[in-house]
């Protein structure tokens, strides 16, 4: 895999770190691109460029909402016009548009969307989400594919904005339902709610607002829900069915469905982890005897300690071996509940802003940050 600290990759972010900008010029430049993004956000213009965009570009199928674009320093995860012209060696704090945790906290504040306690300056955090949704489900266009994704960063989109009644609730609505709909990416932050988390699920909020998406080919969703819950298995009157959140039975034609931090379902007490999940895939629904052809392709992505960097360990292979050929186990049972873990030399090392990098899930010093990243 080569030197890591000789990587090209490497070499050209430290090359721009040693021939950064003086801090007052990146201080002054940073404060510039303040001020026009609120005039910006002040006069409509990117709600009426947005607007303009779907009129000019009628093939234009995917949508994407992130608070990470802007990746690490001098890695951005997207290109866009206004960081490509950033300065060489311009070093500013990475912008995270979205709640993220508060110091010494795992998981953001989920801020009430309606009624008395809502705060409409606690809403326009999501001024992304509420602009596109709004112009998506008032203009007409082909846009067939709807991306909210925090890209694992511990944030998302405010739970309650998916409440029955609000107006972000029925433009998301009107977006998924639409004829040939077929990708719904969806990222969710419930904070640290008790009685009221279950809401989205128990009520069918979120069951209601995808059961009209019957053209649906590619679904997933991520949560902040297993950062901030031990990971402790729950009793039968707690219970919150996979079928009672999303309508699989509408969705004929769904060939992926992804789930991030699948602890927000949990198991049943005493009845379930992670490796007695997959034996049931295997036996019970007995993929193990699934023709070569007719094998459905399992990915299995771990976030532990390393996703803070944006790295995760991929276990796809591993799990595909267990499920499909008797195979050793991914995951292993250590600890109370349902946790599970995976031992050094299982899996690979991958990175989630840098398709590329690839690394032995070992101790070894090929596993280390060369470039140390910074939020």
């Amino acid at each position: 895999m080569g030197d890591t600290f000789s990587r090209p990759d490497d070499v050209s972010k430290q090359h721009q770190l040693d021939n950064a900008i003086p801090y007052q010029d990146s201080f002054e430049y940073r404060n510039l691109l303040e001020c026009q993004q609120r005039d910006i956000i002040a006069s409509k213009t990117d709600e009426d460029i947005f607007r303009y965009i779907l009129r000019q570009f009628p093939n234009l199928k995917r949508v994407v909402v992130t608070p990470a674009a802007h990746g690490y320093l001098f890695e951005p995860l997207y290109r866009t016009p206004m960081i490509g012209s950033f300065p060489y060696g311009f070093i500013y704090p990475i912008p995270l548009g979205w709640p993220k945790p508060l110091p010494g906290h795992q998981w953001a504040v989920a801020s009430p969307w309606d009624g008395d306690d809502a705060v409409e300056e606690d809403k326009g955090l999501w001024h992304g989400f509420r602009i596109v949704t709004k112009v998506l489900a008032e203009e007409k266009h082909n846009v067939t594919e709807l991306i909210l994704d925090a890209h694992q960063l511990n944030t998302g989109i405010n739970h309650f904005a998916l409440n029955r009644g609000t107006e972000e609730y029925d433009n998301f609505c009107d977006i998924v339902r639409l004829p040939g709909f077929k990708k719904l990416h969806l990222s969710l932050i419930v904070g640290f709610y008790l009685a009221e988390e279950y809401e989205r699920y128990d009520k069918g909020y979120l069951h209601d607002a995808v059961c009209g998406a019957t053209d649906l080919r590619q679904f997933s969703v991520h949560t902040d829900f297993a950062t901030n819950r031990h990971s402790l298995t729950i009793g039968m009157h707690k219970y919150t069915s996979l079928f009672d959140v999303f309508p699989i039975d509408r969705w004929q034609q769904l060939t992926h469905f992804g789930l991030s931090n699948l602890s927000f379902l949990t198991f049943m007490e005493g009845d379930g982890n992670y490796i007695s999940l997959m034996e049931d895939i295997r036996d019970k629904l007995d993929w193990k005897h699934r023709p070569l052809d007719g094998r459905i392709k399992i990915l299995a992505k771990i976030f532990c300690y390393l996703s803070y960097y944006g790295r995760y360990i991929c276990v796809d292979k591993e799990v595909e071996e267990f499920v499909y050929n008797d195979g050793p186990r991914p995951f292993w049972l250590r600890q109370r509940g349902n946790s599970s873990d995976v031992d050094p030399g299982t899996g690979v090392l991958k990175d989630l802003f840098n398709p590329a990098w690839e690394r032995p899930n070992d101790y070894s010093s090929k596993r280390r940050l060369a470039f140390p990243r910074q939020q």
